[in-house]
């Protein structure tokens, strides 16, 4: 587990899209993904959670990415560190 935040979107909006991004690097075969207490980030369940894709840019490695979400949705999270199997 990398990191534990938590969020609330704007009450304003019927939805939003909800961007996550970590400059974090992994070794060969693992990726990141995201796990949360909501349904839509996996319930805790990391086989369920958000997988984020890499981007390099310049010496960082970034992973991103976005989900819809409505706008009154709230949830802690964090990132994991995962094989292609989400283990």
């Amino acid at each position: 587990m990398a990191n534990l935040g938590k969020f609330s979107a704007a009450k304003a909006m019927k939805s939003v899209k909800v961007k996550f991004r970590i400059a974090y690097y992994t070794e060969w075969g693992q990726s990141l993904v995201v796990c949360g207490s909501e349904p839509t980030l996996g319930s805790w369940n990391v086989k369920k959670g958000l997988k984020l894709s890499p981007v390099h840019q310049g010496d960082e490695l970034i992973w991103s990415g976005t989900i819809a979400v409505p706008s009154e949705f709230s949830s802690e999270y964090s990132y994991y560190v995962v094989d292609d199997a989400k283990n």
